[in-house]
């Protein structure tokens, strides 16, 4: 089984994090999906993951970047939150990775950090 981690995300992984975002198959799943700029990318970076409204990580499996998880809450709604989960890394979907990666972001970090019930 992979050794999965989530760590806080660091100036260090924004570009890495802009070039997924900007794939073809990670941008038509997202709300908007036109090509992240370096300035769009420090701005979601600045409120989304260094602001109040949420917790953003930078995953990796046995060493290896893997992709980006979050958990924040809705502009809409104060009491609703949006999950995203992206795999950045295409050479390690598949083999379970990607549900192991999803099953315990949801599990660990929800409910311990933004104190959901």
């Amino acid at each position: 089984m992979p050794n999965v981690i989530f760590r806080s995300i660091e100036e260090r992984d924004l570009e890495t994090l802009r070039q997924w975002r900007n794939m073809p198959d990670i941008a038509r799943n997202m709300f908007s999906s036109g090509v992240i700029t370096e300035e769009q990318q420090r701005g979601w970076y600045e409120s989304v993951c260094r602001g109040e409204r949420g917790q953003c990580w930078f995953v990796e499996s046995d060493g290896q970047p893997v992709g980006y998880a979050s958990l924040s809450r809705a502009e809409r709604a104060e009491d609703t939150y949006e999950f995203g989960l992206h795999i950045g890394n295409q050479q390690l979907t598949g083999g379970g990775t990607d549900l192991l990666f999803s099953s315990v972001s949801c599990k660990k970090h929800s409910k311990n950090n933004m104190r959901i019930r």
